[in-house]
């Protein structure tokens, strides 16, 4: 398929909960290739067991941490095993939109010095409240909302890893 990769990152810790559900919702994207990152940080409530199983089911690999080291350390260690060359995130109890990726690389338009960001929906039981960025220079609300469909950053890899520096 000709349709661009994107590895995406996913820290882990006590997700049990919401983590199939998040990962269904990558596996879930339109028009792109993704592959799955999962990173146990010292989950206790059987998290690690259910990213194990996901892993064996669907496209992607599981890292552990051998101590907690937290969301950010997490991710890093995720991008350096990447794949792809473009990178996303999103959290263990995230759920993206089907078009979120496929905007974000189109947003990138095979520039390397573009970073692509999205808003957030925050959900309750009884409404949601987007967050938006501000400064978004010239782009009124409904071309924000085409070009960018959920929420956290795909960053070029190489750019990324380089930016971060080696791993601790």
């Amino acid at each position: 398929s000709g349709a661009p990769l994107v590895s995406v990152i996913i820290p882990i810790w006590n997700a049990r909960s919401t983590l199939e559900e998040t990962v269904a919702s990558v596996w879930g994207q339109k028009n792109v290739r993704t592959e799955v990152i999962l990173i146990d940080d010292q989950s206790m409530d059987g998290s690690l067991d259910l990213a194990a199983k996901l892993v064996r089911k669907g496209r992607g690999k599981l890292l552990i941490n051998r101590r907690n080291l937290g969301p950010g350390l997490s991710r890093h260690k995720g991008v350096l095993a990447a794949n792809a060359d473009l990178i996303s995130t999103v959290d263990a109890d995230d759920l993206l939109y089907p078009l979120k990726l496929e905007a974000e690389v189109e947003a990138l338009d095979g520039n390397p010095n573009r970073v692509a960001y999205s808003t957030v929906e925050y959900a309750s039981d009884a409404s949601f409240t987007a967050w938006t960025f501000e400064g978004l220079n010239g782009l009124d609300h409904a071309d924000f909302l085409r070009h960018v469909a959920g929420r956290k950053a795909q960053i070029p890899r190489e750019e990324l890893a380089r930016g971060l520096g080696p791993a601790r």
